[in-house]
């Protein structure tokens, strides 16, 4: 043992008690400066990015403009109940908490650093549970391992980097309040505070507020402390059975538990957010992902590189074999047990385990491993304890391995934020991180050209993107940003072959419905090789090789180039049936797999198709004002639900009619609607003048 541990007393030297207090304060002022750095830093990059809020991000900004115009408004309002209903309010703390403005910089620069200050945040909450002057090093070098991680460094999307984040997601953010509120539990359970225990359940329960994962963050944190409790309960019964003290602390902070988690459930259950509508989305959703979002098994080491990297799990070994050598040496000896700070370490991995399954089995979220990153932090701070406990009776050699395993992951992630907008692409590869911003500026400009276009002449457009890389990514998203900040300005929207209710395929009827196509630009090599095929069995495989055939065609085949840059085209649609056609030539003259061919049924009948449907309709000649005229609708029950399909002819075309929708409802008894889906009925733009019924489904 004396090769690895020293006695406790030859810690508390004469020259250890003498120290002056700046010197005792100085590895927190070097923390300190560490965050003061990195925030600067992260401003500098968010400032020379160009890239707009991409997907999710926009639907957090859609939630706090709203939730803003609101209170502008003087009106009383649920903010679960406010549009978008599937994004939590909580989100607003990170987004706009200050008042809602266009600008998104703000709200990128919090994404990533709002994050990493709740981080060393909890780190300092269970530090705080040691008074050992020889730890403040520690504490230091663990707060900047934590916040060194690459999960963190995820800043524009690249396609050459491999991103787990990005700008304005809000999972790190959750797992920044996670870390939190593990931390105040941990804090409690070691000095029995009914008020950490209080703070660390509403953060917890806060959480839930940021994403619908909450609720497992909420159940691991339960489960947390009962464990610890029913340990201590255990042991008090055998030693101090008359411990009044722990049976407070059980009772009272069990129900308050209780209590906070039930409300905020509550809330959540009977609003808009943990509808029933938004729940089945999130069904069917799921059942897509778990085809789309495989994690192929050499995937899983990628992943932690690029969240955990590789000092976390070293400093997590590390700890682990330390700390249960040191209790099973004190298990021989006369020195009391440290069977709380043990069962915080089983704990850890309890929560790694369930973390892990919730990741992969219940969100199936294969390749998206910030899914984990929640757990993975509560994780880590379950073990600082045993980090602490360890430190005063680890040798100089141990404590070298580990400052240097704490130092370096900070020290690497420095220099490479001070290395500009663009470092070496290796350089960050190596890292974890994504950090450079601005290569994507032709993209971004190239769509707000094609805006401006639109505005001149004062007309919104559809465009449909295959929407397979960054590049179309960014296009695709200055539309909807630019919606969402100047709904009274045309825009262009756009239609995308992924959808996390239908699945994944490329629908004919919708390239067809829009006015403008984007494509992304493909090398010779690739398009010399996946063009002749005539098998065409994946996803990506019939998207690509849409884009190399739209590439190839002219104005007799429907289309002209409007916008050409290096890496995107945009393509204006002139003659649909002649760019029908030469899609029936294209697709006929090759073999799809099932998936696409399910989701190409025809989109325009006859009468005498629709009357030689099987089945049995539910409603047929519904007119309706003489602008529609629903013809038939049939209803029939799947796997996934009840499925809807419906036939209908536009009898008279008015402007209006380029935004209309037939609504759908799904009632329960006392007629409150419980689901509701819409089909779009534009554009109506006829093909063939025998088929002038088209069709549209729902389930």
């Amino acid at each position: 043992m004396g090769t690895v541990f020293i006695k406790r007393r030859e810690l508390c030297s004469a020259h250890e008690a003498a120290k002056p207090a700046w010197l005792v304060w100085l590895p927190h002022v070097l923390v300190a400066c560490w965050l003061l750095y990195l925030g600067i830093s992260i401003w500098q990059h968010v400032l020379h990015s160009v890239q707009p809020p991409l997907y999710d991000p926009l639907g957090y900004m859609q939630k706090a403009m709203h939730f803003w115009q609101a209170l502008e408004r003087g009106e009383l309002f649920n903010p679960l109940n406010l549009e978008p209903t599937n994004r939590p309010p909580g989100t607003i703390l990170m987004s706009y908490p200050f008042g809602f403005t266009p600008d998104f910089h703000g709200f990128h620069f919090r994404s990533v650093f709002l994050p990493i200050l709740c981080t060393v945040a909890a780190v300092y909450i269970v530090a705080a549970t040691t008074r050992e002057r020889t730890s403040n090093w520690w504490v230091a070098a663990i707060a900047l391992l934590c916040s060194s991680l690459p999960m963190f460094y995820h800043f524009d999307y690249i396609e050459s980097m491999y991103n787990t984040t990005g700008w304005g997601l809000v999972d790190n953010f959750q797992a920044g309040i996670a870390a939190m509120a593990t931390a105040a539990t941990v804090r409690s359970l070691m000095t029995r505070s009914l008020l950490w225990l209080l703070f660390g359940a509403l953060l917890a329960a806060f959480t839930l507020l940021i994403k619908p994962s909450g609720l497992m963050i909420m159940a691991l944190m339960g489960l947390i402390w009962i464990m610890f409790v029913a340990l201590e309960w255990f042991r008090a019964s055998k030693h101090n059975p008359h411990d009044s003290s722990l049976r407070a602390y059980v009772f009272k902070g069990g129900s308050s538990i209780l209590i906070i988690y039930i409300c905020i459930t509550a809330l959540c259950v009977f609003s808009g957010y943990l509808s029933k509508s938004n729940f089945a989305y999130a069904q069917q959703a799921l059942k897509v992902m778990r085809d789309m979002l495989q994690l192929p098994f050499q995937q899983i080491p990628i992943l932690f590189h690029n969240s955990s990297g590789e000092a976390l799990p070293l400093w997590v070994i590390w700890v682990g074999m330390l700390f249960m050598y040191r209790f099973l040496t004190a298990r021989e000896g006369d020195e009391p047990l440290p069977v709380g700070v043990l069962g915080l370490l089983v704990g850890s991995l309890f929560v790694w385990s369930l973390g892990a399954w919730y990741w992969l089995v219940a969100q199936a979220g294969g390749s998206q491993i910030r899914y984990f990153y929640p757990f993975m932090l509560m994780g880590v701070v379950c073990m600082i304890p045993s980090a602490l406990y360890i430190w005063p009776q680890v040798n100089r050699i141990i404590r070298k391995i580990l400052m240097a395993i704490c130092f370096l992951p900070a020290l690497n992630i420095g220099w490479l934020l001070a290395a500009g907008d663009s470092p070496s692409i290796t350089w960050q590869k190596k890292a974890g991180v994504s950090i450079s911003v601005g290569i994507d500026r032709e993209e971004v400009r190239q769509a707000y050209t094609f805006l401006h276009e639109l505005r001149k002449v004062k007309k919104d457009a559809k465009v449909y993107s295959f929407s397979n890389g960054v590049p179309l990514y960014i296009f695709e998203n200055v539309g909807t940003y630019e919606e969402i900040i100047h709904p009274e300005l045309p825009v262009f929207r756009s239609v995308i072959p992924q959808d996390w209710v239908r699945g994944f395929a490329v629908r004919v009827d919708e390239i067809l419905s829009c006015d403008y196509i984007l494509i992304r630009k493909v090398g010779s090599s690739d398009a010399g090789g996946l063009l002749p095929l005539k098998k065409l069995d994946s996803f990506g495989a019939e998207s690509l090789a849409f884009q190399i055939w739209l590439s190839t065609l002219n104005a007799q085949s429907g289309v002209e180039t409007v916008s050409d840059g290096q890496v995107l085209r945009l393509l204006r649609i002139i003659d649909r049936n002649a760019l029908n056609h030469a899609i029936d030539t294209f697709v006929s003259a090759r073999s799809w797999r099932a998936e696409f061919l399910e989701a190409n049924r025809p989109v325009w009948w006859s009468a005498e198709e629709v009357s030689a449907y099987p089945g049995v309709f539910a409603a047929e000649e519904i007119d309706f004002g003489g602008i529609y005229k629903l013809h038939a609708l049939s209803i029939s029950r799947t796997s996934d639900g009840v499925k809807i399909d419906v036939w209908w002819e536009e009898l008279r075309h008015e402007e209006a009619n380029n935004q209309r929708y037939l609504f759908f409802h799904l009632v329960d008894k006392s007629g409150k609607i419980i689901y509701n889906q819409q089909i779009e009925l534009f554009p109506y733009k006829l093909l063939d003048a025998e088929k002038r019924w088209r069709h549209g489904e729902t389930t």
